[in-house]
């Protein structure tokens, strides 16, 4: 709304408009019958025919209004003229704390000061019940008198507490029209992690809000920062922020560490409540002041000790004990001294790259073999392994780069482990299989015959530094045994299996990774190396299937190791040990900054540099043509999976590869519409049959994959499936009234998936009967049956289940069958098999039920392993459609300054 200046709107006229939000427009004013100033708030036109808008104004004017507190902006009045409903309210003079912030990072006493009247206000509208749900500078006005000020309780939710009542409890029922379930309110950039992921919040949210308002008042810039919302959001959830210390030196480590609890993205381990953190702020503001009285107390006292010229043999008696109380002064003010000395020394600096560089130009696939590849040096060379065709070869680089060689292995290898440290030898892990546990082997170089350590088989091995003791991992445990394999002991055991053990360059611990039982999540762990107090290392950090590989530069100041964030994988470096003349900072710092994943961390010897392999993921949809039987490029520049076409094949869904995010577009690829957004993982979406929706699974980090629908237009997507077990794939019914969903992996089994039928417009639930560890249903086009797999044992195969007749029967007995397919015309099933070491396209009818061969996958060249396998489908027309891996994998070099 704009009202000119002089308009008289009930008892105030009105002077200026100082302010506007999303919430309401404010003007200064008069009141002309007590004549004071006040600000008074106006709901905007655009809003002033939403009855939500409505209730949610006059909600903000009840809650503040309840509050009496002189860090709080008094209520005055809430009324109505010309229509336009508005609050009265106190007129301060000052600014913002975001005008105020603006100008940099505000001094230590200012900041505790105002921090302090902020907790103790919140602290307040929390034991009323009021959560503000929106704290942030914009909302914090400091007073020319330098007093804080909480504004704008518009977003406030009356919380059902004990120490609400009755009330609270009624208010909280009429919250339910006012906010619908999973949206998020608040400010981006301030929200909390529940906030973000649209869940319920209470008053710890408020506090996590505070803490990143305290962060960012006394380091001037922002814990949580991204480019677009989704990067915001990912940093919220994901991320933990810069240490406040390295941006302001000057500030306390008990500073630190009240902000760091306060941005617990855990509530259950962030303050508690607003009163602990305000008794935090003024215990540290007690003992920051009076450290600084001590030492001026202390120069002044020093300075005028007196000091008598001459003196009688009674009162040298009397200036001895002086003389004892100096004595016993003089160390205790050095002590004094040293503390300060040590409380005020510098913060370390964080490692710094000052270079990259690619030592490889081979381009072999490097992580073909996941945690079973690891990278070692010598210090002059390193050795890898990697793929030539269907074969894995032993390789080896000059450490400045250069010429890839083979390293002769004459045995088959599924694995490098190590380097002896005592001596020139590799420990490489060899079984015919590619998966499964291995024997181990010690591999002489640059040349020998390799021989047999032990008789155990393991999943991965590592010497200690001196190269006396060898830790393996077998059946979920961590062994140690002398070098030779003998004398076997049992250190740990852990729900998983352990990989990448590494000993500290002192012996004291190890550190591993542990991949979990369905082998889709990875988290790294700790315990001494007797294997006693193992615990999690970095809880939090990020999603725990995000995180491993990790090892310790050699002279153990610092452990690098592997992320992922933002869809990329990043090599992060951790200080390890402490320094007597640095303030030492534990948190994680990300050292890869490109687009290129950077994964498998191996520092030199030397301490100078990181190696690690570069991937940079990308592919491209290509086409069968039945005329020349080979692929071409059906969408150049194209990296994305999953494509799914309307009915009139003018449009498509498709999931882009390797960001894992939903898209819509013409079926040409133009018109593009982003859909979804990091730190969200997008899969296995489809079109509904009237064009208008799409099914999609979503995954969060930490979280299970979900089925969704979003409509074509973009906007919030509703979950359907909230039963915390994974499903990943949908399939609609071709009236797109219903569609049947389940697990898109044979793993589920273990825990009894069944697969479901969803009516969209009712939200109906309903269980396919003896469906128990089927996976990825179709939806047959004629809308007869529902076509899927079962995991093992003598239903292997394609599966029909005829929805009139309701009951299961047997379609074609086949193994390792991936993403299945009905023809258009409902009469035929598409299937990828793999026929020996030859993946295949075939196409298996109804009507006679035998298998052909269709299309020779290998023509398409190598195809990207996604998340869900080697996803294949079909184009409007009916041909083939396969996504062909272009990606590209080289070892690189960091040169790192580690201070």
């Amino acid at each position: 709304m704009s009202i000119a200046p002089g308009t008289i709107m009930g008892p105030y006229e009105l002077l200026d408009q100082i302010g506007s939000g999303g919430m309401g427009v404010v003007y200064k004013a008069q009141d002309t019958r007590l004549d004071r100033l006040v600000a008074l708030k106006f709901l905007p036109d655009a809003l002033t025919s939403d009855p939500q808008a409505l209730t949610r104004f006059r909600r903000e004017a009840k809650s503040a209004s309840a509050l009496n507190h002189p860090n709080i902006c008094t209520i005055y009045e809430i009324g109505e003229a010309e229509g336009h409903a508005y609050i009265a309210m106190e007129f301060l003079d000052g600014m913002t704390l975001r005008q105020r912030i603006a100008r940099g990072a505000i001094d230590l006493d200012t900041a505790l000061s105002l921090a302090i009247e902020i907790a103790d206000a919140l602290d307040a509208a929390h034991m009323a019940g009021i959560i503000h749900r929106d704290i942030k500078p914009a909302n914090i006005f400091v007073t020319s008198r330098g007093h804080a000020k909480i504004l704008d309780f518009g977003l406030a939710k009356i919380a059902a507490t004990a120490h609400a009542g009755a009330a609270a409890n009624a208010a909280t029922m009429t919250e339910e029209h006012l906010t619908s379930p999973g949206s998020t309110m608040g400010t981006i950039a301030y929200m909390s992690p529940e906030q973000v992921r649209g869940k319920e919040v209470d008053l710890r949210s408020d506090l996590f809000s505070f803490g990143v308002v305290l962060y960012e008042m006394v380091t001037g810039s922002l814990p949580f920062r991204g480019e677009s919302t989704g990067l915001i959001f990912e940093a919220i959830l994901n991320r933990a922020p810069l240490s406040p210390v390295r941006l302001n030196p000057d500030l306390p480590a008990r500073l630190e560490e009240i902000i760091n609890k306060s941005l617990e993205k855990d509530p259950d381990l962030r303050y508690q409540h607003a009163a602990d953190m305000r008794a935090d702020l003024k215990r540290l503001k007690r003992d920051t002041d009076s450290g600084r009285s001590s030492i001026h107390s202390g120069q002044v006292n020093a300075a005028s000790v007196p000091v008598p010229a001459a003196a009688s043999s009674g009162s040298a008696s009397a200036v001895q004990p002086r003389r004892k109380t100096l004595l016993w002064i003089a160390p205790a003010a050095v002590l004094f001294l040293l503390s300060i000395a040590w409380f005020l020394r510098p913060v370390l600096p964080p490692p710094e790259v000052t270079a990259t560089t690619q030592l490889t130009q081979d381009n072999r696939p490097k992580t073909f073999l996941d945690l079973d590849l690891q990278m070692v040096t010598d210090g002059s060379r390193i050795y890898f392994q990697e793929a030539s065709g269907t074969d894995a070869l032993l390789s080896q680089v000059s450490t400045d780069g250069g010429e890839t060689l083979p390293v002769p292995v004459p045995l088959p290898i599924n694995g490098l482990a190590d380097i002896s440290p005592a001596r020139p030898e590799l420990l490489i892990l060899s079984n015919p299989s590619v998966r499964g546990e291995s024997a181990l082997w010690s591999l002489p170089v640059p040349g020998g015959q390799p021989h047999r350590i032990g008789n155990m088989l393991v999943n991965d091995a590592g010497w200690s530094p001196d190269g006396s003791t060898l830790y393996y991992s077998a059946d979920g445990s961590i062994y140690a045994a002398n070098s030779g394999g003998g004398d076997p002991r049992k250190l740990l055991s852990v729900p998983g299996t352990p990989v990448w053990i590494r000993s500290s360059p002192d012996g004291r611990l190890l550190r591993f990774t542990v991949v979990s039982a369905d082998q889709r999540t990875q988290s790294l762990w700790e315990a001494n190396a007797d294997g006693s107090h193992m615990r999690a290392l970095l809880p939090g950090f990020t999603s725990p299937s995000d995180v491993c590989c990790g090892s310790w530069t050699h002279d153990g100041k610092y452990y690098v190791f592997q992320a992922r964030e933002g869809g990329v994988s990043a090599i992060w470096a951790m200080r390890d040990s402490g320094d007597w003349l640095h303030r030492v900072s534990d948190k994680p710092v990300r050292l890869t900054q490109s687009l290129v994943s950077a994964v498998w961390p191996l520092p030199s010897k030397d301490g100078s540099r990181i190696f690690f392999v570069g991937v940079l993921h990308r592919g491209e949809v290509v086409r069968y043509d039945a005329k020349t039987h080979s692929m071409s490029s059906f969408l150049p520049g194209l990296s994305a999976e999953s494509l799914s076409f309307s009915k009139d094949g003018q449009h498509m869904a498709y999931i882009s590869y390797p960001e894992g995010q939903l898209w819509y577009s013409r079926s040409d690829g133009s018109e593009r519409r982003q859909l979804t957004f990091a730190p969200i993982r997008a899969a296995l979406c489809r079109l509904s049959p009237d064009g208008s929706q799409i099914s999609f699974s979503e995954h969060l980090p930490g979280q299970p994959w979900e089925i969704h629908v979003i409509s074509v237009a973009g906007g919030d997507s509703r979950q359907v499936t909230s039963d915390n077990a994974d499903h990943e794939d949908a399939s609609w019914s071709p009236s797109g009234e219903e569609f049947v969903y389940g697990p898109s992996y044979p793993e589920a089994q273990r825990s009894g998936t069944a697969l479901h039928i969803y009516n969209v417009s009712t939200g109906q639930d309903t269980i396919v009967p003896d469906s128990g560890g089927l996976f990825s249903p179709r939806w047959s086009p004629d809308g007869r049956y529902v076509m899927a797999m079962p995991p093992s044992g003598p239903r292997l195969g394609i599966m029909l289940y005829d929805l009139n007749l309701h009951t299961w029967q047997m379609l074609i007995k086949a193994p390792s069958i991936n993403y299945p397919e009905w023809t258009p015309d409902g009469k035929c099933i598409w299937f990828d098999a793999l026929v020996g070491s030859k993946a295949e396209m075939n196409r298996v009818c109804l009507a006679d039920r035998k298998p052909v061969p269709v299309v020779d996958m290998a023509s398409g060249g190598h195809l990207v392993f996604g998340d869900f396998g080697t996803w294949t489908g079909a184009a409007p027309d009916g041909t083939i459609l396969a996504l062909r891996d272009l990606s590209t994998e080289q070892i690189y070099a960091l040169d790192v300054k580690f201070p």
